[in-house]
């Protein structure tokens, strides 16, 4: 490994401390992997690809990955006794004065609620856009409420900061007094599941608590759908899938028909897919962002990438009926 090293221009202290370095991380790949996983993500905040495939490959290897926690989640990913815990610095418009102002803040005790986070740290820092991403992180999960709660009482946890901790100096005697009075949480419907885990990918870029397909994997799994991961590991040419589409784009061929290309997605992984004109003219109401859909095509190796080449397309209703036409009963 040296005289590898010396090849590309390093001298010996140089190649020593990279062996170094990689005995090291081999080391704790192997027997610490929660924390080799831990530092790899870390070291790739802000790069919501490769964060996604790390949290993937960290599953496969039975390390759960945690959703991130306003009181333990620090800008490391961290390792804990119950898998890595996620960044609050992975979070998208969490910058680095945010952090400071939390974690200056959380060093004297935990956040109890919504209420005691707003009151503790800086409003100007702290802004409301900032609190609807903790909140559609996940970070404030711990607090107990549902995030549709925690939504609704923004305006109530804003207003109330801006009357115990008033700019005037003149008022500063209700900041700790027998007036601060606690207010109560708006309580309101549940977000529906596709929505809240909608907002948490754009929160983090991905899906981590869950993913839309999760919720409907036994029902996919009846007619014998795989998981893109084993369907593109097994290298099955012809495949059913059951998919979210995560994003269209139509194009028209030269003969003036309408293709679409497509990103799916499922909890273990993704694909791009290919939709053209004589398919696409007959499903192409089924095939918009956000909704799920069971696709039956064949895979196909294109530029060292595998794409999924659609044949038809059943809308999740549609793959209800199925079901129901079939056992009497959709579950």
């Amino acid at each position: 490994m040296i005289v590898r090293f010396a090849n590309y221009g390093f001298n010996r202290s140089h190649a020593v401390a990279y062996s170094f370095i990689a005995y090291q991380l081999g080391y704790l790949k192997t027997h610490h992997p929660e924390y080799f996983m831990a530092a790899l993500l870390t070291s790739v905040v802000g790069n919501d690809d490769k964060i996604s495939q790390y949290i993937r490959e960290a599953k496969k290897k039975g390390i759960m990955v945690l959703s991130p926690s306003i009181n333990r989640s620090g800008y490391p990913f961290l390792p804990e006794k119950e898998g890595i815990r996620y960044s609050l610095g992975a979070i998208k418009g969490i910058g680095g004065t945010v952090l400071k102002e939390i974690f200056a803040a959380r060093r004297q005790k935990k956040f109890a609620d919504l209420f005691d986070f707003c009151l503790r740290v800086s409003g100007k820092i702290v802004n409301r856009k900032v609190l609807e991403a903790l909140v559609h992180s996940g970070a404030f999960d711990e607090f107990g409420e549902d995030r549709a709660t925690l939504l609704a009482s923004l305006d109530v946890a804003i207003d109330h900061t801006e009357l115990v901790n008033p700019d005037d100096d003149l008022f500063d005697m209700f900041s700790d007094g027998e007036f601060s009075l606690k207010p109560k949480y708006n309580r309101v419907e549940p977000i529906p599941i596709e929505h809240k885990l909608s907002l948490e990918k754009s929160a983090l870029g991905l899906y981590l608590s869950n993913h839309p397909v999760t919720s409907y994997r036994e029902l996919f799994q009846h007619f014998g759908c795989l998981t893109i991961d084993e369907a593109t590991n097994k290298k099955e040419s012809k495949v059913l899938l059951g998919a979210y589409i995560t994003s269209v784009k139509t194009i028209r061929t030269k003969k003036g028909d309408v293709m679409a290309f497509l990103s799916v997605s499922d909890e273990e992984g993704d694909i791009e897919a290919v939709v053209f004109p004589n398919v696409y003219k007959n499903h192409s109401a089924d095939l918009n962002h956000g909704q799920l859909v069971m696709l039956q095509g064949t895979l196909e190796e294109r530029d060292g990438k595998t794409q999924l080449l659609i044949r038809n397309v059943y809308p999740l209703e549609k793959v209800k009926q199925m079901k129901e036409e079939k056992t009497g009963r959709y579950s």
